[in-house]
């Protein structure tokens, strides 16, 4: 399995869970990775708004290690995401780790629905 359809899937679902619906089906539509997620977001860079990409782009990351440990290294979504919180980056990542051990049964059935799709 492609670990980038797990980075894909979880980005998606990161995005439905708080709340950015009509954005979660650009991103999987479009097949976004974390740069283009975070240029979505540019005109609208809130505090707010800066902690959701970044707990968006980390999903992705984090399923991606689950997905693949091997040759993981988290970029580059843990540079874009401590550009966007700062010192808050541990505690987005720590609430996107939740989330992805939480839905990883959904993730994983996205993530592999994608790939039959693009097959």
């Amino acid at each position: 399995m492609a670990s980038c359809s797990f980075t894909l899937a979880a980005s998606v679902l990161g995005a439905r869970e708080i709340g950015y619906w009509t954005t979660s089906d650009l991103i999987f539509d479009q097949g976004l990775g974390p740069e283009r997620i975070c240029a979505l977001f540019l005109s609208s860079l809130s505090i707010t708004t800066r902690r959701h990409v970044a707990f968006i782009i980390l999903c992705g990351s984090i399923a991606r290690y689950r997905a693949a440990k091997k040759g993981w290294n988290g970029e580059p979504e843990d540079s874009l995401a401590r550009s966007l919180v700062g010192d808050d980056c541990a505690r987005v990542s720590d609430v996107a780790a939740r989330f992805v051990s939480r839905c990883w049964p959904q993730i994983e059935a996205l993530a592999i629905g994608a790939e039959a799709a693009a097959a």
